[in-house]
């Protein structure tokens, strides 16, 4: 479980890439550098027009 404070274990999901109109792998470690004391907010919302 990711608690605010503490560190995001690793992840790999598949997202859509709008602008080149295929799936992709996103993985944590793409985003985040090895360095401390840097943030990183994520955000995650279903496709527009599903239904919830």
């Amino acid at each position: 479980m990711a608690l605010v404070g503490q560190k995001a274990p690793e992840f790999e999901v598949q997202a859509y890439d709008p602008v080149n109109k295929k799936y992709v792998n996103v993985k944590l470690s793409d985003y985040v550098p090895n360095t401390e004391g840097k943030f990183l907010v994520l955000c995650f919302y279903p496709a527009d027009f599903t239904y919830v």
